[in-house]
């Protein structure tokens, strides 16, 4: 938790967080995360399994870095504490 640099790769910021901001600008909860070379795949708490590439500097890692999303998925039902945890790491 805390301020991210620039320099953290998505799956560290991910394996910090427990969170994942999806191209779409929604918020899911990560329920298992695992490096595959370049890439991260991980399963959210609404069972949808995603692949990412472990890239510093995609959309998804400076979304996460900076706290931001449009909306949090009403599958993964994040609590209100936890989303208010998401929004200060910034």
């Amino acid at each position: 938790m805390g301020i991210h640099t620039q320099g953290e790769k998505i799956s560290s910021l991910i394996d910090g967080l427990g969170f994942f901001v999806s191209r779409s600008g929604k918020l899911h909860k990560v329920s298992s995360i695992k490096e595959y070379g370049n890439y991260v795949k991980f399963i959210t708490d609404c069972g949808q399994y995603i692949a990412v590439r472990n890239s510093r500097r995609s959309k998804a890692a400076r979304w996460i870095r900076n706290g931001w999303m449009k909306s949090s998925c009403k599958r993964c039902k994040i609590k209100s504490g936890e989303l208010s945890r998401f929004k200060i790491c910034r």
